[in-house]
């Protein structure tokens, strides 16, 4: 193709940031949840803990017992800390690069890797939290892992879809379900979010009369049944809920404006009309096929960008329902960005093709191309992970190494004297530190605390001498000061008006 030069520069530019992103994670430490998942593991008590799970967690028995695994295996060795992240983001790349493959079966391999890599890239910076989502734990082994999982067993369905042979396609099948189910049991906002997904792609089957379609998705709707059964009547779902608003009205309208007001920022504040743009441009030459026939390209457009406000709206509606938060942590903020962020950038290709874009606006057609190219990478870097990163760039070894001398002296200290007084870390740089609300404080009934004494097996109280680690952090300072312009700057000026 005439214009896959400014891919390949765009995917080059994506491939190198994004391991410098990810390479932050040789300074990963571990936080909050971990410490207990961890005291857990050292308990010798496996069926304890996995009953423990089952009755707290709405059923998250795969997650759970994974992040028990993992980090009671950690408790020697944070090595693993430090790893586990790289290769959890390479698993989820390559699973990527497979659906984006037998998606698009028409591009080449370099293609298909150039895409991979931007995708990542702006998936990487659309995140609320890196840290949260992709370096701890919690936000691995509840979200992003499992996410991984049931991408990978839509990708099996689909190749057992394009196979022909009988015994490949029920071996792929059975595999696809069999994660399916296991990786069910990890997220129940997730959970709800490939059922619906499944079940849209299984009444697709019913309406086209798609007889390969039903009779493939047939057993994996089984298991979503199953899992759903399951979830529902765990105890953990009731003991969950009994500390929340359970109310279904509050639950759904929550969930709706919750996932209209962020899938207009996923929409605007993203990258996702700059790239939409872009991948347009360079293969508009390959006309999408209508996966509606009767449909045309406009109703596409619509389709899938209300499919992304409904996804987003069941992962919104489960919190709110089961809960009665008002939002998602900052780590299950994935579900919805990851699925907004594809249903997104399809519909407005869509849209695009539809209002014949390419003939009508691009009569410099490569310097248009150029310019969406880096307007798209500008988008991109406007983020706080990434802005972060740079402006605390030296920091992190810093921050590393103080939390290491923490636990040291934590571990040393007196157990036999009411109080450890912890001494602040004074950096805690982006995108390696915790968010604040995993952060130690100077309380001693806060969760973080109490979890560190149970990890230690010290019946005092841990906590820090005051304030919060790394208040002199660069990014901090630059993140509050940048809030604080941002929220109360034109109050003020507007105000100052009148004085």
């Amino acid at each position: 193709m005439l214009y896959n030069r400014y891919l390949y520069y765009f995917a080059l530019i994506s491939l190198f940031f994004s391991i410098y992103l990810i390479s932050f994670s040789i300074y990963n430490f571990p936080s909050a949840d971990d410490f207990i998942y961890g005291a857990k593991y050292s308990l010798n008590s496996f069926t304890l803990a996995i009953n423990s799970y089952l009755y707290g967690s709405s059923g998250r028995i795969f997650s759970n017992t994974l992040y028990h695994f993992f980090a009671g295996i950690s408790n020697n060795s944070l090595i693993i800390y430090q790893i586990l992240p790289i290769f959890t983001f390479i698993f989820f790349g390559i699973v990527v690069y497979l659906l984006l493959s037998i998606i698009f079966k028409s591009f080449s391999k370099k293609d298909i890797f150039s895409l991979t890599c931007i995708f990542l890239f702006i998936w990487l910076l659309s995140l609320n939290s890196m840290n949260d989502t992709v370096f701890w734990y919690g936000g691995i082994f509840n979200y992003l892992f499992p996410m991984t999982l049931m991408f990978f067993s839509i990708y099996l369905l689909l190749k057992a879809y394009y196979t022909d042979s009988l015994l490949y396609i029920i071996f792929l099948v059975l595999l696809s379900s069999t994660i399916l189910f296991i990786s069910s049991f990890s997220n129940e906002a997730l959970f709800l979010v490939f059922f619906i997904i499944y079940f849209l792609l299984f009444f697709y089957g019913i309406i086209y009369k798609n007889t390969r379609l039903k009779s493939l998705l047939t057993l994996n709707m089984l298991v979503l049944i199953v899992a759903f059964i399951f979830i529902l009547f765990a105890p953990g779902s009731s003991n969950r809920a009994g500390g929340g608003n359970t109310d279904l009205l509050f639950g759904i309208y929550r969930g709706l404006m919750t996932s209209l007001e962020r899938g207009f920022s996923y929409y605007f504040a993203t990258a996702v009309i700059p790239v939409s743009i872009f991948l347009y441009l360079i293969f508009h030459n390959n006309k999408p096929k209508k996966v509606f026939p009767n449909l045309s390209y406009k109703y596409h457009g619509i389709i899938f960008i209300i499919l992304g406000i409904i996804l987003s709206w069941a992962a919104h509606f489960v919190i709110s329902y089961g809960l009665g938060a008002l939002g998602l942590p900052p780590r299950a903020k994935v579900i919805p960005q990851t699925f907004s962020l594809i249903t997104f950038i399809f519909g407005n290709i869509y849209l695009l093709y539809y209002i014949n874009f390419y003939d009508m606006f691009c009569i410099y057609k490569n310097k248009f191309i150029i310019f969406i190219c880096f307007y798209s990478l500008f988008s991109v870097f406007n983020s706080d992970d990434f802005t972060g990163s740079i402006i605390s760039f030296g920091e992190h070894k810093i921050y590393y190494k103080q939390s290491i001398n923490r636990l040291k002296y934590i571990e040393n200290a007196d157990k036999t004297q009411k109080e450890i007084i912890l001494k602040k870390i004074d950096i805690a740089p982006y995108p390696v530190a915790p968010i604040d609300a995993r952060m130690i404080s100077s309380d001693c009934n806060y969760y973080v605390n109490t979890q560190l004494s149970y990890y230690y097996n010290y019946k005092g109280c841990i906590r820090l001498e005051s304030g919060m680690d790394g208040d002199n952090s660069t990014s901090k300072k630059y993140f509050r000061t940048k809030d604080y312009i941002l929220k109360n700057g034109a109050r003020i000026w507007f105000y100052s008006l009148f004085n």
